[in-house]
């Protein structure tokens, strides 16, 4: 039995730091943000904003809304883990 507990809490530990590494940008959803609103900016985006981020596959995805929303008003930007972001797509 105790061979089992040994076990179960490895596999614990294991799964912890996994989930950990792939969340490896320092600072994580707020250094994402933080990325995805300067390159908005760069963009010439100005003014209220909201965000939502997530991130799965190694990449931050972070939407940035106009407030008040408009037709369109949206960006998707990805980030890296390193930081880097690697796409800009604006909304139609």
């Amino acid at each position: 039995m105790r061979t089992a507990q040994q076990v179960f809490s490895g596999l614990l530990v294991v799964a912890a730091l996994a989930a950990a590494g792939c969340e490896s940008l320092p600072g994580g959803k707020t250094r994402a943000v933080e990325i995805a609103l300067r390159e908005y900016e760069r963009h010439g985006g100005a003014g209220h904003v909201e965000t939502q981020a997530f991130h799965t596959g190694g990449i931050w995805r972070v939407t940035i809304w106009t407030a008040p929303e408009n037709v369109g008003g949206y960006v998707v930007i990805e980030i890296t883990n390193s930081g880097k972001v690697v796409s800009y797509s604006a909304g139609n």
